[in-house]
């Protein structure tokens, strides 16, 4: 097995906090391969569950339990607005999470307040299903939980899933991809055949012409696109990359790849106790 459900999970949430929030904790015990820290979630009533969470990682999200969870979340605090970035080919509804204190509904007021906006988002690929799981997690912690207090600095945009089609065309996995779990997962495709991920220029579909028009309106000065890498045996718990444009500005290039991802590397280490995986039979 490679890369399970559970730590990949832990590895993204541990990565989004420390964009928000910088480097502390302490060296704990170190967890190898599929392995982590037991509680490392913390505890939650059922509706604020993910669906991994709820199946033993044995199976993720729907665009349905998506829309589900955004509802109770929303539910639960005074910090949170849902904006539809687009409607699908197949009529389906794509929400993102906007949370800020005090709270904003537009990306006017955004401008006004005067806050750093942050755009984190899942699934575009919907067999690398991880970030989309661990970024509820973040939504939960930032709206209800421990982390309601870095919405006070930050506007933070979260959506969990971005190709909504693709994760709702359902197959079975077969162990091809590298891993057991989750056992049902989406397509790597949207409805019509289109790789989001390689649509960023032509913009032909709906789902690439909404995120255009998101980054727009919202001007986010961090993006994070979440992905799997457990196709490939690497000899680390995580990997990262950053942006390879030769255009793009060298300060936030060198930032990130030089201090914000170490920071990422060091502190999924010292807050989760993972730093690399079994090497691959």
């Amino acid at each position: 097995m490679a890369y399970s459900l559970r730590a990949l999970s832990a590895l993204a949430l541990s990565l989004a906090v420390v964009a928000f929030a910088g480097i502390d904790g302490q060296t704990q015990k170190i967890y190898w391969g599929d392995d982590v820290p037991p509680g490392w979630a913390g505890k939650w009533p059922t509706e604020l569950q993910t669906v991994a969470e709820r199946t033993q990682y044995t199976r993720t999200m729907t665009s349905e339990s998506n829309l589900e969870f955004v509802t109770a979340l929303r539910g639960k605090t005074e910090n949170l607005h849902v904006v539809n970035m687009f409607t699908t080919p197949l009529r389906k509804s794509a929400p993102a999470m906007v949370m800020a204190s005090p709270r904003v509904t537009s990306a006017q007021q955004a401008r006004a307040a005067g806050k750093p906006v942050m755009f984190l988002f899942g699934n575009i690929h919907p067999p690398e299903s991880e970030a989309a799981e661990a970024l509820q997690m973040v939504a939960r912690d930032l709206a209800a939980g421990i982390r309601a207090n870095l919405l006070q600095n930050q506007i933070v945009i979260i959506a969990p899933i971005f190709n909504v089609d693709g994760t709702d065309t359902f197959v079975t996995q077969d162990g091809s991809l590298g891993s057991e779990t989750p056992y049902i997962l989406g397509v790597r495709e949207n409805a019509a055949g289109f790789d989001l991920n390689r649509d960023s220029v032509k913009l032909q579909t709906v789902e690439a012409n909404g995120l255009y028009r998101v980054l727009n309106d919202w001007d986010p000065i961090l993006l994070l696109d979440g992905h799997l890498m457990s196709r490939v045996s690497h000899g680390y718990a995580n990997t990262y990359g950053t942006t390879t444009v030769p255009a793009a500005a060298p300060g936030p290039r060198v930032y990130t790849h030089d201090t914000l991802f170490p920071a990422v590397r060091d502190k999924v280490r010292s807050e989760f106790g993972l730093a690399r995986r079994t090497p691959r039979a």
